[in-house]
This record gives C-alpha cells, sequence and structure tokens, in this order.
C-alpha cells in the first residue's frame, strides 16, 4: 500500500476511540478509499453520525502528525497492515469493530491457520497455569496456532508452552509495540518473534496506555480465533469479556469447570453458559469445531510416546493422582487417598480427562495412557 494510504489509515484510526465502528464504516463508504472522505471533510462529515469529539479530532489531527508515526514505526522496524490488504487476519474482517489499520512484527501468515485463543486470569493458580501449558502443547500437536495476550499468568503460560513445543503464537497486545509492559515478558515478546510468531496491535507507537485499552484490546483475541478457551477467570474480568465477545461473534468458547462453586467467579461463567458456552471435560471437544471445516488437521506427535513423556511433565500433583488411579480405580477411593481437599482432587482429575491422560468409568477413573 502506498504510504499516502497508510497515512491516511492512521489519520481516520486516530479520529475515533480505539474500537469504535465508524472508521471501518467509513472506509467501506468509500470502497476502502478515505482521500475522497479526507479532502473534501466538511461536506463528506455530514453523511455520518459522528460525535462532537470526533468530528474535532477529524479537524484538528493533520496527515503531518501521522507522518511522525509513520517515521516511527520505520525506525523501529514496525510493520503495518491495512483492512483491504491481502494479509490482513481474515477472521478479524467479519466483525464491525475491526481495526483499519494494525501494527506488527512477525509473521502475519499463521493467522490464516487454525487458531485457537486461549485466556486466563493474571493471578491464576499453579493448577490452571500448568492446564493452559498442556492445552497448548496439545493444540501445537495438531498444527494449531495458539492466541493470547502476553499479560501475566495464563497468557505467559500458554505463549511459553507453544514456543517450547516448537508452535506458533500469537500474542495481541493491549499496548503499543514500543512498550516493554509486562516488563518480566520482554524475553518472551522477542522469542515470539524470533520462533516465527506474531505481535500484533492496534494502538500505534507513542499512544499512551490506558487501562481500558486491554478490554477493548480482547475482542480482537476473541475475533481472530475460531474457538476461546477459558481457563480460569474472575467475575468482572477481561476474560469474561473475551468470553462474551466471542460468544456474541458466533465463536464457540469452553469454560474449564470451576474449581470453587462458592463464589461469584463461578456465577459468571454459569451466565456465559447459558448463552451458549460449553465446560470443557475432554480436549477432543475441542478439535471437534474443526470437523466438516476449509482446516484438515493433522496429529503430528508419536502418541504413546508423546503421551508418556508429558506424564513426566505434569505438575506434582497431577503426577501423584495418576498413580492413586493406577490401572484403574473407584472416585471414593481416590478421594479418600489422596491428601487433598475434595474440590482439588476433583478439578485435577478433571484437567487429567481433557489432557487425554484419564477416562471417566460408571465408578471412577481408568488411565489412558499406558
Amino acid at each position: 500500500m502506498e504510504k499516502q494510504d497508510v497515512l491516511l489509515h492512521i489519520w481516520l484510526s486516530k479520529s475515533f476511540s480505539f474500537g469504535s465502528v465508524m472508521p471501518l464504516k467509513i472506509l467501506k463508504h468509500y470502497n476502502g478509499s478515505i482521500k475522497k472522505f479526507y479532502e473534501n471533510l466538511e461536506k463528506e462529515i455530514l453523511n455520518f453520525k459522528i460525535t462532537e469529539k470526533s468530528k474535532e479530532n477529524l479537524r484538528k489531527i493533520k496527515l503531518k502528525d501521522c507522518e511522525e508515526i509513520f517515521s516511527l514505526c520505520e525506525k523501529l522496524n514496525i510493520k503495518t497492515i491495512c483492512y483491504n490488504e491481502e494479509k490482513y487476519p481474515k477472521r478479524l474482517r467479519e466483525i464491525k469493530s475491526a481495526p483499519i489499520i494494525l501494527y506488527y512484527y512477525g509473521n502475519l501468515n499463521i493467522t490464516f491457520k487454525p487458531c485457537i485463543s486461549i485466556v486466563g486470569t493474571r493471578n491464576c493458580t499453579q493448577t490452571a497455569f500448568e492446564t493452559a501449558k498442556e492445552i497448548s502443547k496439545k493444540l501445537v500437536e495438531f498444527g494449531i496456532t495458539t492466541i493470547s495476550g502476553c499479560a501475566r499468568g495464563i497468557d505467559t503460560a500458554v505463549h511459553q508452552a507453544t514456543l517450547n513445543s516448537d508452535g506458533f503464537t500469537v500474542s495481541v497486545l493491549g499496548t503499543p509495540l514500543n512498550s516493554s509492559y509486562p516488563h518480566e515478558n520482554k524475553e518472551l515478546k522477542k522469542n515470539i518473534i524470533k520462533s516465527g510468531g506474531l505481535l500484533l496491535s492496534e494502538y500505534p507507537p507513542k499512544t499512551i496506555t490506558s487501562t481500558w485499552h486491554f478490554p477493548v484490546r480482547n475482542r480482537i483475541i476473541s475475533a481472530m480465533a475460531d474457538c476461546v478457551v477459558v481457563v480460569q477467570s474472575k467475575e468482572k474480568s477481561g476474560t469474561i469479556i473475551t468470553a462474551q465477545k466471542a460468544l456474541e461473534y458466533g465463536k464457540k468458547v469452553f469454560f474449564l469447570p470451576p474449581s470453587n462453586i462458592f463464589n461469584n467467579n463461578s456465577l459468571v461463567v454459569e451466565q456465559c453458559l447459558k448463552k451458549g458456552a460449553s465446560l470443557l471435560f475432554n480436549f477432543k471437544d475441542i478439535l471437534k469445531i474443526y470437523e466438516n471445516s476449509q482446516y484438515s488437521l493433522e496429529y503430528k506427535a508419536k502418541e504413546n510416546l508423546k503421551e508418556r513423556q508429558d506424564l513426566k511433565k505434569l505438575p506434582e500433583k497431577f503426577l501423584n493422582i495418576v498413580k492413586i488411579v493406577g490401572k484403574e480405580n473407584r472416585l471414593d477411593t481416590i478421594l479418600k487417598t489422596a491428601e487433598y481437599k475434595t474440590n482439588e482432587v476433583l478439578f485435577i482429575l478433571t484437567q487429567l480427562e481433557i489432557l487425554n491422560i484419564l477416562q471417566k468409568t460408571k465408578t471412577g477413573y481408568k488411565t489412558k495412557v499406558n
């Protein structure tokens, strides 16, 4: 795309709040060309219901200001992709609030593969962190690209596990690409790019980060995926916004069963279930979304050997439960033998079932891995 067109996309995007539907609406009205709108602004502006604040921005922001952003992108080797360009993420095109310009480092091609978003709270439990890692590893085995937000907690688990399994991962940031937030994931971001992954943001360099940028960003995490898996959530969190947006976009949403049914976090999950989300009891349920789809998944691992290796990588508590189950065991015996709280044992059993290591029987569980 010509530099002048990129500048016009920056100008139009900056004139409205992030997440607004108006930039894309204007772009489509002029069949992808913003020039007519820009050159005849006072006349063309009458064709749209635009807030006074945005009208003021359209008049005040000059292409010279956008030149500074363009130059900074060149200096930092940040690439741009505009809505009508061929490599723009195709699933993202489908939502009304799709950004008309994105900033990125890395490989856009991986967004055209099967993609699944895995999200969860920053302050997650160790069990949830390990479960997110195991799900990510399994997805990589089927050639699926993982998507998350590069925050602490579950996001970090997803990206790191994907890289460790030689998979591709997309990090959709709630900050500009030149931001160091969160500081502890600075190396992780570099490794994502080195490994053929993608760092993506709708926020241009020099954007001052605000807390509301993160929930707005979450619509992109939802839109870019074939489905969303919620590992652990909290009431009124960005994770729930991601799930709700995915449901709004007609995506399949899976929640891992809550480990504690006596708090408000479980109530939020229940509300999402009523809107069409599902509880995830078996990893294979995720793969079912690709049945009769344009994608054909290929299992890349040597099944028995890989699963035996994965057992060694499980958290200590998970391994202890596997040992207690043995070849097969009754649920009441498992609960009595395990030195953990009942809720925790039930949660671990569910995760081991999701990971295809245990199988539920009429009276308890049996081990699937020899």
